[in-house]
């Protein structure tokens, strides 16, 4: 068995690859496959004596480089070179890295794009839901001035949020594009290259919204024209930026947790019905049938300590001012706790899986 030197492959350190008697190891400029067969098999990842570059080159690193294909000959890295001794070096990492970053943002901009009319579509039927909702709170508030600490006017205010923040938010069957990915092997080609999956799904799922929230600003300015007079008297203009961190928020979870829901199709080959029963849960304590503080008491302390609500009342709750004061502070603790949480759960469960993960073909 001989050993070959390869590398450096796209910027990275060279590998040093031992080959069994009669095969034959091919390397190209951002991959390392085997022509005989075996792409990827499993994934072990080995100590990187370079963390402050392994993190400038990707902040959310979950084994960018450390990737072995373990048929009967396995790959192993040497040591990482050694980190720029200058300023002018780190930068000009800085920046290569950041290039990256736009460019895959700029791709998944590009991709949603070509569906600019399902955008347009999407939006003006989100707004349908609305109608129902000021018809049911109009009969509900018939002969009645509050209805759970809301007026009529807040009421549909808060309804005409959700659905802003379901816009900005919400990814777009992201779990199962990721599941999809996983079944199928397509996660391959992107193991082997200097990208990790998760931000680039997250690269994918920031230009999707950015996209669906462009196509939206047109309708809404419209819609605003009717819509506008449920907002009289609430102090809506002084909580908006406090509302956009909270939705900021709200779209970590979203996608953290949507990415950790993807991560089952590692074990098993159909996530649809375990999403489905996830997300009927999530409708329901997420404030979307009624709003959380609507709630009897014991369900309301159930909910606010559930990601849930931090998805979707958090947000609609803070812009009508119906969260204040220390519950603000205590919300934004929950809200980020949970971005935590889901982002070291699905890092966990994204090394687990490829751990046991097997792709093969040339």
């Amino acid at each position: 068995m001989k050993s070959v030197n390869i590398g450096p492959i796209a910027g990275k350190e060279p590998f040093v690859c031992e080959i069994p008697p009669g095969r034959q190891i091919s390397h190209g400029a951002h991959e390392v496959s085997e022509e005989v067969g075996v792409a990827v098999q499993g994934s072990r990842r080995t100590r990187d004596v370079s963390p402050v570059r392994r993190w400038i080159e990707n902040p959310f690193s979950l084994s960018i480089v450390a990737r072995s294909a373990t048929a009967t000959g396995g790959v192993r890295r040497l040591p990482s070179p050694r980190w720029p001794k200058t300023i002018s070096g780190l930068i000009s990492v800085m920046l290569a890295s950041l290039r990256l970053q736009a460019q895959i943002f700029n791709l998944g901009v590009q991709s949603n794009l070509i569906y600019r009319w399902n955008f347009l579509l999407r939006v003006l039927v989100s707004f349908v839901p609305l109608l129902g909702s000021v018809f049911l709170w109009s009969a509900v508030f018939n002969g009645k001035q509050s209805f759970a600490g809301y007026t009529f006017n807040s009421m549909v205010a808060y309804f005409i949020t959700l659905i802003l923040v379901d816009t900005l938010t919400v990814p777009n069957e992201d779990d199962f594009q990721i599941a999809e990915d996983i079944r199928d092997g397509r996660i391959n080609t992107l193991l082997l290259k200097p990208i990790d999956y998760r931000l680039y799904r997250l690269h994918l799922f920031a230009a999707a919204r950015l996209v669906h929230a462009a196509f939206a600003v047109v309708p809404l300015a419209i819609a605003m024209i009717w819509i506008g007079k449920y907002f009289t008297g609430l102090p809506w203009l002084a909580n908006l930026p406090l509302t956009l961190l909270s939705a900021v928020g709200a779209a970590m979870i979203q996608f953290f947790f949507c990415f950790t829901l993807a991560m089952i199709a590692f074990w098993i080959l159909d996530i649809g019905s375990v999403t489905f029963i996830i997300y009927s849960i999530e409708f329901l304590l997420g404030g979307h049938i009624f709003p959380v503080d609507a709630y009897p008491h014991w369900l309301q302390v159930l909910c606010m300590h559930l990601p849930f609500a931090y998805e979707y009342f958090f947000p609609a709750a803070i812009l009508i001012g119906h969260i204040q004061g220390p519950d603000l502070v205590y919300g934004f603790l929950w809200q980020w706790a949970w971005v935590g949480f889901f982002y070291v759960l699905s890092g966990i469960l994204w090394k687990r899986g490829l751990h046991q993960y097997t792709a093969v073909g040339g």
